[in-house]
């Protein structure tokens, strides 16, 4: 028996006020409500009963679009077998409400932007996904899928390894946070049973290269050579330097340093790196030799005078404090790049067997420390790993230890002071 169709006209369908169900054919029906309301519903037989989906008011859905998604609705009810409506339009209405993963990224960055110990790192992050994620950015999280990650692992996957893998693994930490939601796993991401076997075994992560410790006097004589030029430009990267290598810090921790963590004026001078810029998120006390304090000392002469940073050239920048190594500009530090291009300029590397000729990393002063202390010294393990803020790994041992050998470390640092030499030939500034 052939369907009755079209029974409405848009006129009608404007004009209508009588409360109750209007036909307009092919299960399609006008509802008028009580307070003049008007609506589209979509009534069928499913399994012995009468079901109704509602379709949306007038106003959003029009007489013409109403009839196409009562089309649709037949034609679910006509396939063999046949499917319930209001079940796959509540699939789509779902899946239409999923996030692009450009979206995803960022609901998972607002919940987790507490996570991260610093501005920059957060930065980092998210600039890592921005970069790397190209092929998933506008993708429903729902519809990624294996070769959409491969997509965007492939071009990175040996080039930067430690790249690839940090952008894996973050893909999988957003991906398994819509999967908390509601989506459907299993995770394209993940790697064990899924990637594993697609893509190829990064190669191990190698030590940063470091000069042998019998080298480091040397280097550091030359880094004094460059402290001030000819012209009296000032190298404020050559302190910074200088002073990460003699404090043992880390490069971030080195150039960040402002003058209200350091006490000179104290009979132990100290230097207290805050939590917030540690790597591990632990307030970190750093006694200071008197190289370290000349550096400082040195470094004060700075506060309030115009100087230009050699190789940027441009008019002199006026320092300003809290920062005791002061990049262009107010309120700025150096640019953290500046002891990479320090290493460049004066063709710091060193020959290893397994890789040939390398170039030094400044995060391997930290090395030549620990093995100066090591080898030449009666310093404990324990205190050189205080002196570098790293974690004992021995859990039972850091539960017992309450302290971190203060008075230890500071003749730790005096050590590796009088060995590199340079107490006393810190020189002075000309303001």
């Amino acid at each position: 028996m052939a369907l009755t169709l079209n029974k409405l006209t848009t006129r009608e369908v404007e004009t209508i006020t009588k409360v109750g169900r209007h036909g307009d054919g092919g299960n399609l029906w006008l509802v008028v409500g009580p307070t003049g309301s008007k609506s589209w519903s979509f009534i069928f037989r499913w399994r012995g009963k009468t079901k109704e989906a509602g379709l949306g008011p007038i106003s959003k859905k029009t007489l013409a679009a109403a009839r196409q998604t009562a089309k649709q609705g037949r034609e679910l009810l006509g396939e063999k077998p046949p499917r319930n409506p209001i079940e796959v339009w509540r699939a789509e209405k779902h899946t239409s409400e999923r996030p692009t993963f450009t979206e995803a990224v960022e609901t998972y960055f607002e919940a987790h932007k507490t996570d991260w110990r610093s501005d920059r790192g957060a930065a980092g992050w998210r600039r890592s996904l921005a970069m790397y994620t190209q092929p998933l950015s506008r993708l429903k999280v729902d519809e990624i899928g294996v070769p959409d990650v491969l997509a965007c692992l492939k071009p990175i996957w040996r080039e930067h390894p430690v790249t690839a893998s940090r952008v894996r693994g973050r893909i999988e930490s957003v991906l398994d946070a819509q999967i908390a939601l509601g989506v459907e796993g299993p995770n394209p991401a993940r790697w064990k049973g899924n990637l594993k076997h697609l893509l190829a075994k990064l190669p191990a992560v190698t030590n940063f290269t470091a000069l042998p410790y019998e080298q480091v006097p040397a280097f550091v004589a030359r880094l004094r050579e460059r402290r001030i030029s000819s012209d009296g430009t000032i190298d404020v990267g050559a302190y910074a330097f200088e002073y990460m290598i003699l404090t043992a810090a880390r490069t971030n921790e080195a150039i960040g340093a402002q003058w209200d963590e350091v006490d000179l004026d104290a009979l132990a001078p100290t230097w207290t790196v805050p939590a917030w810029r540690t790597k591990r998120n632990r307030e970190h006390l750093v006694p200071l030799s008197p190289g370290a304090v000349a550096v400082l000392r040195a470094m004060e002469k700075l506060k309030g005078a115009s100087f230009v940073i050699p190789g940027r050239g441009g008019k002199p920048d006026r320092v300003m404090a809290p920062y005791v190594f002061p990049g262009r500009g107010e309120h700025r530090p150096l640019n953290h790049m500046i002891f990479i291009s320090m290493l460049r300029q004066m063709k710091a590397t060193v020959v290893t067997k397994e890789r040939g000729e390398r170039p030094v990393t400044a995060h391997g002063f930290r090395s030549c420390f620990a093995d100066y202390l090591g080898n030449e010294t009666a310093t404990g393990s324990d205190v050189i790993e205080a002196a570098l803020a790293h974690l004992i790994r021995d859990r039972t041992a850091r539960a017992y230890r309450r302290g971190d050998a203060p008075a230890k470390r500071r003749k730790a640092m005096l050590a590796w002071d009088r060995y590199i030499g340079q107490t006393g030939n810190i020189i002075a500034l000309r303001a």
